[in-house]
């Protein structure tokens, strides 16, 4: 299975405390909020889709915008793929982010996946995550 999540991927962010009670972030609520959007529109597509159940291996792309403010150059230079997003947001948090999000929808639980792979490249086009699963077997 592949689907797309279009928007500029966000990182899992760190619990904040307050109150003496924990709290995600607001901007992590609202990626898994969107990323759980468009996973459920591609459901939509299939006919009578059950989340896996089996071990799964999952590949993912994070495609990251290019900075407004690098020169014509530079953003060449990255859609190209000679630079890469080697600044934050760290990939394993990015990771993180999309795998929770799946989680009722996709598997039953992302602890099913036994293999795992992810890259950040930079896009011209429209941000987003490209996600491919596979039936381990």
């Amino acid at each position: 299975m592949e689907l797309v999540i279009y928007g500029e991927p966000v990182p899992q962010g760190r619990p904040r405390f307050a109150n003496g009670h924990a709290y995600e972030p607001q901007r992590s609520k609202n990626y898994k909020l969107l990323v759980r959007f468009w996973v459920t529109q591609h459901l939509k597509k299939l006919d009578a889709f059950k989340p896996f159940k089996i071990p799964v291996k999952v590949d993912l792309t994070f495609h990251m915008g290019i900075p407004s403010s690098w020169a014509k150059e530079k953003r060449i230079r990255a859609m190209n793929g000679q630079i890469r997003p080697s600044s934050r947001p760290d990939i394993d948090n990015l990771v993180k982010s999309v795998l929770d999000s799946c989680n009722g929808l996709l598997w039953v639980d992302d602890c099913i996946i036994t293999d795992l792979s992810a890259r950040k490249r930079y896009t011209g086009e429209l941000a987003r995550v490209e996600i491919k699963i596979t039936e381990v077997h």
